[in-house]
């Protein structure tokens, strides 16, 4: 969705961001702000989750090196 900033859009963003966008027996009402805020925290969490295990990989040393009995 694109929003076109003209003389009192703020008001219009606003409006979305506030009003509910989802309605559920189970997760409740949900606001454009609140699941943007939960989809920026989960993203947050995935990209440390990433980023410390990318270093532990990157650390990793094999314990003895294996030869091959020919």
């Amino acid at each position: 969705m694109v929003l076109i900033l003209l003389k009192g859009s703020r008001n219009v963003i606003f409006t979305y961001l506030s009003s509910p966008l989802i309605v559920n027996q189970y997760i409740g009402v949900l606001s454009g702000a609140q699941i943007i805020a939960s989809s920026l925290f989960i993203v947050l969490l995935v990209w440390t989750f990433y980023v410390r295990v990318a270093n532990d990989f990157k650390k990793m040393t094999p314990n003895k090196s294996f030869e091959l009995s020919s």
